[in-house]
């Protein structure tokens, strides 16, 4: 007689590799954008061209 392997183990048992690569891709995402999300940009602006924008608030738009 032929042994018979059980496939329901080997499914499972590749289903529970995948869900946890997929857990670990989803932490380091959140942490990848959590670091990403605390950097701070250096303000491209110089305060005289803030105080100008203050004063000129119709200026500053797109139109």
């Amino acid at each position: 007689m032929k042994k018979i392997i059980p496939t329901t183990r080997l499914k499972t048992g590749r289903r529970v590799k995948n869900l946890h690569a997929l857990v670990l891709l989803c932490v380091g995402l959140m942490l990848a954008a959590s670091l990403a999300a605390s950097e701070t940009d250096p303000d491209l602006l110089t305060p005289v061209e803030r105080a100008w924008l203050v004063e000129h608030p119709w200026k500053s738009g797109f139109f």
